[in-house]
């Protein structure tokens, strides 16, 4: 059997802890692995984990968590909550515009700088939950 670099990367996983959030109770990570990034939620008190999407923003109810348009692996934006099993997935979104940067300024509201394709200087959208 011949094996070539590609075989070996496509298994290369690499973690990064980024911290711990008490709100939620899990322990946040970066994961690279060969074709894209994802964080991932670990849940300290049971081991579960939560894949979400590569960047994210929290309050101390939701996190939102999203992605860039990278080829074709655009997903949007998924909405988590915290509930008393964990935490579970309320929305996924796939809006025509993307976003730059997320700001959490409420325990329910986040703002999203974001651009679209036609419009050159960004916009400002508003996330009640």
């Amino acid at each position: 059997m011949n094996d070539t670099l590609e075989d070996h990367l496509a298994d290369l996983i690499i973690h990064k802890c980024l911290g711990f959030s008490d709100a939620f109770n899990v322990y946040v990570m970066d994961v690279t692995k060969f074709t894209h990034n994802e964080t991932w939620f670990i849940d300290k008190s049971n081991g579960n984990i939560v894949k979400a999407l590569r960047f994210y923003c929290c309050s101390d109810k939701y996190i939102v968590s999203y992605d860039i348009p990278e080829c074709d692996r655009y997903v949007g934006i998924n909405i988590y909550r915290k509930t008393k099993n964990g935490l579970e997935k309320m929305y996924c979104i796939k809006p025509d515009w993307f976003i730059e940067n997320m700001f959490c300024i409420g325990e329910n509201v986040f703002v999203a700088e974001a651009r679209t394709l036609s419009i050159t200087e960004n916009l400002f959208f508003k996330i009640v939950l």
